[in-house]
């Protein structure tokens, strides 16, 4: 990811606030230089359990 990108997601983050909960999911896996595809299961998966937990908090 490009420094540009970093710079923009971190302002996009903070201006959104505490109470506003993102998580970023790959669809890549591995070490950098060797990163293989996820299966989109396991990325829908990961996806489905981290807003239960975003219901959950609420």
């Amino acid at each position: 990811m490009e420094g540009i990108a970093v710079v923009e997601r971190a302002k996009v983050a903070i201006s959104l606030g505490e109470s506003h909960f993102r998580e970023f999911k790959s669809s890549v896996d591995g070490c950098p230089g060797e990163k293989i595809k996820r299966a989109t299961k396991d990325i829908a998966t990961n996806i489905t359990n981290a807003c239960s937990v975003c219901e959950r908090r609420q």
